[in-house]
């Protein structure tokens, strides 16, 4: 890790905590603190914003991970969703089963009604 990074990493814990979600992509005013300030309106020592990105790259790699272990839950999530839906599923399919055979069998008797002699 460069040493900008770990003074940069540094001053975000120091600012926001350090539950890494809490952190942002980047904090320009960090940045600048990092690198010394800006000089005649310039921040020297740190290139272009998007070179800015590199040299911090570790507080964006914090933010991948949370991002990827919130995928995970969510697909986690979803998955047991969809364990659960396939359950009911099977159980809508088994009743419509069981209609379709008790039709069956009701139109069957009220074509051919059991013959019971009368009670006498």
């Amino acid at each position: 890790m460069r040493p900008s990074q770990e003074t940069y990493n540094k001053y975000v814990v120091d600012k926001y905590g350090e539950d890494t979600s809490l952190h942002p992509e980047i904090d320009m005013e960090l940045v600048s603190q990092t690198v010394g300030g800006k000089k005649k309106g310039k921040m020297y020592g740190i290139g272009t914003v998007a070179d800015s990105r590199v040299v911090m790259m570790g507080a964006q790699e914090r933010n991948d991970n949370n991002e990827v272990e919130r995928l995970k839950e969510k697909i986690a999530e979803l998955e047991q969703d969809k364990i659960e839906k396939h359950a009911m599923m099977e159980k809508i399919e088994e009743g419509a089963r069981l209609y379709a055979e008790m039709n069956e069998k009701i139109q069957m008797l009220s074509q051919n009604p059991p013959q019971n002699p009368p009670p006498t």
